[in-house]
């Protein structure tokens, strides 16, 4: 009982953190007036299929006024323009709102001129839930040989300071847990605390999953509206419509794990049946998640490090299933793991947190992974490539396991996993899509791990062919 009394208390605590904090942002409900104000000396010039919607759009430097929208992406990303989204939720009320979702993703100027690529069709609505608006989903989109990738404003924008002011019991109550970051250098008398976006976001995850009474974000219920139009509308698809993807990394695949399972807990059908809805509409595809609290349903990828010390500790990995296995493969997940090329002696990097190491970074190591993947196995759909891994060949039922085989003993149902994938193959994709070029680690020690151009070039061009190299590294480069 007083475990479960100071938990409760810290909840609390906790919560009245996040409160304040959606308070200051506008991130709680409908406060933020969901409006476009077209700038008549600077006039927004959309495509046509989005032209109509201009009613519905938000455009706002502010990140926070745009969680739980989709981003549409403009002529000029990365500059100092205002963003511009639009609510998922009037997304999802219309007829065809997956195909419009696949419709306003990020596409480069190479996306318009193919009709597909070795990476992608357009089977799939990939929706890549994140905050981050400094070029990473364009990057991905790049590595995945110009996938069109839209992105959900999820969680709070990495790295950013904010103060929030706090009541004095509340932060009474942080002060002697010890939960409030450099106590000691605050006044007692100040109601201001500083933390920091990374922090809030972990928070907000920890939050979704504690309990059942927590209201849940603006993010989160835009989130299940989605879902359920991608789950429940058509689930034997009649009507020829994409099939949802959402794609998540580190702490934000927990919230999304947490999403999913609230999504389950109102359902009225049996268990079975939300299962098999889930399995037939949603893939996910999470990088380095620390979660093992993944639902049972949706068809899921892993993709992490294996010396990826947050996924190994607290993500689900092939050797800490999640969901769970069962004997029939039903619902079970697939796991792509490889050793990054990074060293592991970084015990001068302080302090220690979600940026310690990049065997956790996305963008330099799993990303590149699940596309060596799909590029090795010709594969052009995230969930073509969860049916190859989950496929059973019944005429090739052994007696022995495969992991005893001196060729192939990483393969996964009929996935073709090179076994020296982590050792060249890697390296040379972190560098010929410029992974290099977003590590966490500025001393230079993780790119000093990396092999150059030459010797890149000659590991790709091995198994994919001359001009590889050149190939992938001109995608990856190539101006948004």
């Amino acid at each position: 009982d007083c475990y479960d009394s100071g938990r409760e208390k810290r909840m609390k605590l906790l919560s009245s953190v996040i409160s304040a904090s959606d308070n200051a942002g506008g991130s709680k409900g409908d406060e933020v007036t969901e409006t476009f104000q077209q700038d008549e000396d600077h006039p927004l010039t959309l495509p046509s299929h989005i032209a109509s919607m201009r009613p519905f759009l938000r455009k706002s430097h502010a990140h926070e006024a745009h969680r739980g929208n989709l981003r549409i992406f403009t002529d000029k990303p990365g500059s100092n323009e205002q963003l511009v989204s639009i609510p998922s939720n009037v997304v999802s009320q219309m007829e065809n709102s997956l195909e419009f979702v696949r419709d306003i993703a990020y596409k480069s100027e190479a996306t318009e001129k193919k009709s597909g690529g070795r990476s992608y069709d357009y089977s799939e609505a990939v929706v890549w839930c994140t905050s981050e608006t400094d070029g990473e989903v364009e990057f991905c989109s790049r590595v995945f040989d110009d996938m069109p990738i839209s992105q959900l404003y999820f969680g709070r924008k990495e790295g950013k300071q904010i103060s929030l002011e706090l009541d004095s019991e509340t932060r009474e109550g942080l002060l002697s847990s010890g939960m409030l970051r450099d106590a000691k250098k605050l006044a007692r008398n100040s109601h201001q605390c500083s933390f920091v976006s990374d922090d809030l976001n972990v928070l907000d995850a920890v939050l979704t999953n504690s309990a059942a009474d927590v209201s849940l974000d603006r993010e989160s219920e835009r989130l299940l509206d989605l879902i359920d139009k991608a789950v429940k509308s058509d689930p034997l698809n009649e009507s020829n419509q994409p099939k949802l993807v959402l794609v998540a990394s580190s702490i934000m695949a927990t919230k999304l794990a947490n999403v999913v399972s609230i999504w389950k807990s109102r359902q009225r059908q049996s268990a079975k049946m939300t299962e098999d809805l889930l399995n037939l509409g949603l893939t996910i595809v999470t990088f380095g998640s620390v979660c093992r609290s993944f639902p049972t349903g949706p068809a899921y990828i892993h993709v992490s490090m294996f010396d990826d010390p947050l996924a190994a500790a607290f993500g689900a990995t092939s050797r800490r299933p999640s969901p769970n296995k069962n004997k029939s493969r039903v619902y079970d997940a697939v796991y792509l793991h490889a050793f990054s090329p990074y060293d592991h002696d970084r015990e001068s990097q302080v302090p220690l947190g979600l940026k310690s190491h990049d065997s956790h970074n996305p963008y330099a190591g799993s990303v590149q992974l699940l596309a060596l993947v799909m590029r090795i196995n010709g594969l052009q759909s995230f969930r073509s490539l969860y049916d190859s891994a989950m496929f059973t060949n019944p005429l090739q039922i052994l007696d022995i396991n495969p992991k005893h085989f001196a060729v192939n003993y990483n393969n996964q149902g009929e996935l073709i996993i090179p076994p020296m994938i982590d050792y060249e193959l890697l390296p040379a994709m972190i560098v010929a899509t410029g992974g290099d070029q977003w590590l966490w680690d500025r001393s230079g020690a993780a790119k000093a791990s990396l092999p150059d151009d030459l010797e890149a070039a000659c590991d790709l061009e091995e198994s994919f062919g001359y001009s590889a190299f050149e190939e992938i590294h001109t995608t990856c480069q190539a101006a948004s």
